[in-house]
């Protein structure tokens, strides 16, 4: 979506454009860490060892409750 409306003919509104940018640059970092971590772990999901503290607003999630 972010890379449609930066493309099309519409996109006049800059602060738009650069939110976009930041979008597309931040959601494709976050994808190539996803599967270095999957890599890392035989693609397992399910072994991935997740630190509740270490994920914004999950702080109060401490041993898994």
């Amino acid at each position: 979506m972010a890379r449609d409306y930066n493309s099309g003919p519409d996109s006049r509104n800059n602060f738009l454009r650069l939110m976009n940018v930041n979008i597309v640059t931040d959601q494709t970092q976050e994808i190539a860490i996803m599967d270095r971590v999957l890599a890392e772990h035989a693609r397992e999901a399910a072994a991935i060892p997740v630190d509740p503290a270490s994920i914004p607003g999950m702080e109060h999630m401490a041993g898994g409750h």
